[in-house]
């Protein structure tokens, strides 16, 4: 992605800037005669069990803009009864089903007569 270094918006070369011929891949030179930059990464955070990261905003570090990390907690697993399973695939039409759905099924079935 490539950005203003004035405030960080983002910039399509050819729509914003017309009149330039510009190369398949622009050298860092050319785009800060434009008053632009690429967008670094950075490094993604380290993570603990039950975490995600997303791409989080931009931040400008030592004049660099960087796209940074934002950590989320990932959402509990949901955890389904077998009267829940075995209601919800009943319920459904048969194009709405995964394998996985028609397995817990079979689990939830073959609990149900032990």
């Amino acid at each position: 992605m490539i950005v203003r270094v004035a405030d960080g918006s983002e910039v399509n070369l050819r729509k914003d800037f017309p009149s330039t011929s510009w190369p398949a891949v622009p050298s860092d030179e050319a785009l800060a005669e434009k008053g632009l930059q690429r967008v670094a990464e950075a490094e993604k955070p380290a993570l603990r069990e039950g975490e995600y990261a997303d791409p989080g905003a931009l931040e400008q570090l030592d004049g660099q803009w960087t796209r940074t990390w934002v950590v989320k907690q990932a959402a509990p697993p949901v955890v389904e009864s077998d009267e829940e399973v075995l209601a919800r695939v009943a319920a459904a039409k048969p194009d709405e089903l995964s394998d996985e759905d028609l397995r817990r099924a079979v689990v939830a079935l073959a609990n149900k007569k032990a």
